[in-house]
């Protein structure tokens, strides 16, 4: 395995069951002790060897202590597979056990390595320990064909920018361990050894050549060919559009992790070979993430700065995956929403809902807005963003009157809202600047309405607190 990759595994032949070794999935409720002493529960999934109708070994991943080789032992039988990765991965991580093994086969491994890495044992075990060998069996029912690559001259210049012939080429390529089984004037057709299994494209086989040469060989000249167009998604470059707004304002951006504990939200994405009990989830919102920064500088005694990340957040239903603007700001959250929207051209409003404030624009429902942190989903963003927003004027008359209303029984604030809307149909900005409870059962909003242009505020005022009166809303502003 050290020298080849390839993992082998010897059974002690005297504590076999029965005569046979036979290659099976596992019954459920089966069980083996693997050779470090854990039981293992199986279940019909697993891959196992089994003699007399014992499972043994579980394939690719551990021996059973059984039929394990000690000091004593004078005969075993050497084996060596090749495994499905994705099947040792699955398997793995459901029964918990990571080892030497299971790294090497849960990655992609030529099916010829087998041979090759058992002879290497064999050889090994008859040189160090003695002994004669008795037999070899080979289960191969699909031997695997050859990868065969062809190299085209045209192609080679054409990467490289040098005249390269394919004679330097053919050398470099056989001193590499490809074997040229076909070639011409114009290309030539090599086989891939087993051991390069990351050779897939013609590509592949310049870069190896260009590597050889050194690539400081390459010449800095024009490019003969057009440059490819680019194919960046326009999300991403959107994406770093707000990334630099953010900035602007000071913002600190971060990446957190998308995996977290798991809880009873129905809408959470579970796990279910999860590599830890911490992290056997995906997130709803990269807010459940972000705070793990803040607390870090607060650890570290550090002012907290705005914190923001764009990210991936995960939903149950149909299998969502949101792309969201994540900000925490604990100073003053609403001024960094505006001056982002301000940036982008976007016209939005806040929607008071029930257990919730939700950022709209016209139909479209953006993101969330809480006490110290909201979220806007970027594809929402983009398709109302105005790539050359109105410049609103700095220095623009307006008139704004403050009203201190006192609810005594639950009303909607989207109601008083129409309420004053209707009252003042001029009315050009309605914002609430504090909420709180004054007395049990009473609670008071300072709210500051503003107009563009106004001749009569103290009749406005009259109108909207009349207005108000007929819901159940007083007010201390008369």
């Amino acid at each position: 395995m050290v020298e080849y990759g390839q993992t082998t595994h010897a059974q002690d032949i005297a504590k076999l069951k029965g005569k046979d070794i036979t290659i099976r999935n596992a019954k459920a409720g089966e069980k083996i002790v693997t050779l470090l002493g854990t039981e293992i529960k199986l279940d019909n999934d697993t891959f196992v060897l089994t003699s007399g109708g014992i499972p043994t070994v579980i394939g690719g991943i551990v021996g059973g202590k059984a039929t394990g080789v000690t000091e004593t032992t004078t005969d075993i039988v050497l084996d060596a597979g090749n495994y499905d990765p994705k099947v040792i991965r699955k398997n793995s991580r459901k029964l918990k056990i990571f080892n030497e093994s299971v790294s090497h086969n849960d990655k992609l491994i030529d099916p010829r390595l087998c041979e090759i890495a058992l002879n290497r044992a064999t050889d090994l075990i008859l040189d160090l320990a003695g002994g004669t060998v008795y037999e070899n069996d080979d289960y191969y029912p699909s031997p695997v064909v050859p990868q065969s690559l062809s190299l085209h001259l045209d192609r080679l210049k054409l990467i490289s920018g040098q005249d390269l012939s394919l004679k330097s080429a053919k050398s470099t390529l056989q001193k590499l361990g490809y074997a040229v089984t076909e070639e011409n004037s114009r290309a030539l057709t090599v086989e891939v050894s087993y051991y390069r299994t990351d050779i897939e494209v013609e590509d592949d086989l310049v870069s190896d050549i260009l590597r050889m040469s050194d690539y400081n060989t390459i010449p800095s000249t024009s490019l003969r060919t057009p440059i490819p167009p680019d194919i960046t998604s326009p999300l991403y470059r959107f994406e770093d559009k707000l990334k630099d707004y953010m900035l602007a304002v000071g913002a600190h951006e971060h990446i957190t992790p998308v995996l977290v504990k798991t809880d009873e939200d129905k809408k959470r994405v579970k796990l279910e070979n999860a590599l830890s009990e911490d992290q056997n989830a995906l997130r709803i919102s990269a807010l459940e993430t972000l705070p793990l920064v803040t607390n870090t500088y607060r650890k570290h005694k550090l002012t907290v700065p705005i914190v923001f990340e764009i990210g991936k957040s995960f939903l149950r239903q149909d299998y969502q995956e949101l792309r969201e603007l994540a900000v925490i700001d604990q100073t003053d959250v609403r001024t960094t929403l505006s001056t982002l929207m301000q940036a982008l051209g976007i016209k939005y409003r806040l929607k008071r809902e029930e257990n919730a404030v939700t950022v709209v624009a016209g139909t479209s429902h953006l993101g969330y807005l809480h006490s110290t942190s909201f979220i806007l989903y970027t594809n929402a963003l983009m398709t109302l963003a105005r790539p050359y927003p109105t410049i609103i004027a700095n220095f623009r008359p307006e008139t704004s009157i403050d009203l201190s209303l006192s609810l005594s029984s639950p009303i909607s604030f989207d109601l008083i809202e129409d309420c004053i809307k209707k009252s003042s149909p001029n009315l050009t900005k309605l914002e609430v600047r504090e909420e709180r409870q004054t007395q049990p059962g009473i609670k008071t909003l300072l709210v500051r309405l503003t107009w563009e242009k106004l001749e009569n505020p103290d009749q406005a005022r009259k109108n909207i607190v009349s207005a108000l009166e007929k819901i159940g809303v007083s007010s201390r502003s008369k």
